[in-house]
């Protein structure tokens, strides 16, 4: 992925560059960088990581084509070593009443599956619950 194919990734869906960073987990200045395609000051090319061009193209693929189904998915997934293999089956979420705060966190893939199992096995019909479950566990 050269700069100009990056800055049509970016621009195709809508993004600016401070929302492309976000969905990226970059900085802004980064994406500015890739977009430029060389270093301010020596001129060095910038080159794009495999990592972020196959991030660019499963959101580009989410957007613009149709559905897959789930086998097909996790085939895809796997084959690019990019998901845990456990399955965690999703369970309908209920609505939280009242003043919510919203947590965007990242961790490694087996510990969020290992806490989503916890959740769906305690019977939590929300991971709100199943985190102050934990809590409450620990002493907290």
């Amino acid at each position: 992925m050269d700069s100009e194919q990056f800055r049509f990734w970016r621009k195709s869906l809508g993004y600016t560059q401070a929302e492309a960073a976000e969905a990226l987990g970059l900085k802004k200045p980064t994406i500015t960088l890739y977009e430029r395609g060389s270093r301010h000051g020596d001129g060095r090319p910038v080159v794009i990581p495999k990592s972020i061009e196959i991030a660019c193209g499963a959101m580009w693929e989410r957007r613009f084509l149709p559905a897959r189904s789930a086998e097909e998915a996790d085939r895809a997934a796997k084959w690019l070593d990019i998901v845990s293999p456990e399955t965690v089956t999703r369970v309908k979420r209920v609505r939280i009443d009242g003043p919510i705060d919203v947590l965007s966190i990242k961790g490694p893939l087996d510990v969020m599956n290992r806490f989503k199992t916890f959740a769906n096995a305690a019977g939590h019909m929300s991971y709100w619950a199943a985190i102050d479950d934990l809590l409450k566990h620990a002493g907290h």
